[in-house]
């Protein structure tokens, strides 16, 4: 009888082994699932129902959404908010996100991913509303943009959440579909991006480029697509400044590159290679500070009395500006 319990154990652990869900093995696209989701999503019901002929619900249409951007899902056995919420939970980083005090007329509060849910929401993310006076997961929608005030726009099961500013939905059928106060609401994200800037490569791989051909200046975003769509611009990079090269951390046409003490994620196009003509160099005209030149004519200017960086191509002399040598603030 030992023998047989000790072979039934062994084959239901190998039945557990498959049907629990895996961590994503391959890279999640946000643009794919945006994409679906816009092609998916229309701004009425009936055309709705047209692109959409099973009728999808709130958990199976985010379900979808992730399954487009590559997360091997089944959308069709997650119908149900809590098992989507229970299921993406092995595929991503859940994060509790502060629901905002800004507010609608009616009262529902806006979500942002500004303040403490910086670095919790992005693009392509899935967001959960949870009742816990009634122990009911309420409500699921997709992340398709953030704007610049931080306010996150979603698509959702029906036509009227296209592409919209989005609120933490609190009706709750516990009260039969009335609106719950949001003491009892929590809000959950389930992040698929990193919340962290991907490591650098050793400073022996890096180059010098310099910003070329942008209509004023060169985007770093914190992921490797375009902002402010799919993802959050950082900095700037103006046009012929020059910035550090990461080639070991490249996605696609996207590289990993530093500026002005801002690290992330810059368009390769518009980057042309430069090479380091003067390092250390000294003003005569400013003894105190160093400057370090490039093949375009760039200069990067330190000034070791306030250890801070200039970064400019043209400089004026202490002369110029009718200061004293030894009194000059530059």
């Amino acid at each position: 009888m030992k023998k047989y319990f000790g072979v039934f154990i062994t084959l239901l652990s190998a039945m557990l082994l498959c049907v629990l869900p895996a961590k994503a093995g391959s890279a999640y696209s946000p643009e794919a699932a945006v994409d679906f989701a816009r092609n998916h999503c229309t701004f009425n019901h009936t055309e709705y129902q047209n692109n959409c002929p099973n009728g999808w619900i709130c958990a199976e249409f985010a379900a979808n959404c992730v399954k487009a951007g590559g997360i091997d899902i089944t959308p069709s056995n997650l119908k149900v908010v809590r098992t989507l919420f229970n299921t993406l939970g092995n595929y991503s980083t859940r994060y509790e996100i502060e629901i905002s005090q800004k507010a609608t007329k009616n009262g529902d509060r806006y979500l942002l991913a500004s303040g403490s849910n910086a670095g919790k929401i992005s693009v392509g993310d899935v967001i959960i509303t949870y009742c816990q006076k009634h122990d009911i997961y309420l409500h699921a929608i997709f992340v398709s943009s953030i704007d610049a005030n931080g306010y996150v726009h979603a698509y959702a099961h029906n036509g009227n959440n296209f592409d919209r500013i989005s609120t933490a939905s609190r009706s709750c059928k516990g009260i039969n579909y009335a609106k719950e106060d949001y003491s009892d609401i929590r809000a959950y994200s389930m992040h698929f991006g990193s919340s962290s800037p991907a490591p650098a490569p050793s400073d022996s791989d890096t180059y010098f480029a310099a910003a070329s051909g942008t209509n004023g200046g060169l985007a770093i975003n914190d992921k490797a697509a375009a902002s402010p769509k799919y993802s959050t611009e950082l900095a700037t990079i103006p046009e012929g400044a020059v910035c550090k090269v990461y080639p070991g951390n490249k996605s696609g046409n996207w590289i990993w590159v530093e500026y002005n003490g801002v690290s992330g994620y810059a368009y390769s196009k518009y980057l042309t290679t430069v090479t380091c003509t003067q390092t250390n160099g000294v003003e005569t005209n400013h003894p105190h500070r160093r400057y370090t030149a490039y093949s375009n004519g760039y200069v990067e200017y330190y000034d070791s009395s306030i250890e801070a960086y200039e970064y400019t191509t043209i400089f004026p002399t202490c002369t110029e500006e009718g200061y004293d040598i030894k009194k000059c603030p530059l």
